[in-house]
């Protein structure tokens, strides 16, 4: 083979290989940034819906308890809703131990929240007001246990940036 030949085909043979494993390396890294751009925000939706439902917890807790409570309403039906979804549909992306204290956490406050309307039937308005004073006491008690192991898990989860 002629070594002209060779000057211009090894050049073009790096050059060609180098940028298809620059091209491989970019498509992973991107492909892991939109994986964890999507766990981030299912994350970040099911510590949000645990933090307003909290917030929730703590109002209605106080309102009966005749303490003081600011009047910011929480969306605490649309956090119930958001809880449920993201214990189903969580699972496609979500870490395996995020999402199992997910479910477990939604089935605890489901199961809080079946006894609490099974127990309230029949009873007097005082009655129920009272019961919704212990049912909040208990929802809190729930979520302050899940919360920072669901934080703790989601940072592990984090890509190292540093």
């Amino acid at each position: 083979m002629d070594i002209t030949v060779v000057k211009l085909i090894v050049p073009f043979l790096t050059s060609v290989i180098g940028a298809a494993l620059g091209a491989m390396f970019t498509l992973s890294k991107t492909k892991k940034e939109k994986i964890w751009d999507e766990k981030r925000d299912l994350y970040n939706r099911a510590i949000v819906a645990l933090e307003d439902t909290l917030y929730w917890a703590e109002q209605t807790r106080a309102t009966c308890s005749g303490e003081y409570t600011c009047s910011i309403p929480s969306n605490i039906q649309e956090s119930e809703r958001e809880l449920s979804r993201l214990s189903i549909t969580g699972k496609l992306i979500m870490d395996k131990d995020f999402f199992e204290l997910l479910v477990d956490t939604n089935e605890q406050l489901k199961i809080l929240l079946f006894h609490a309307y099974d127990d309230s039937r029949g009873l007097s308005e005082k009655e129920i007001f009272d019961g919704s004073g212990r049912h909040a006491y208990k929802v809190r008690k729930i979520i302050e246990h899940s919360l920072p192991k669901l934080i703790q898990i989601a940072r592990k989860d984090l890509p190292n940036k540093m």
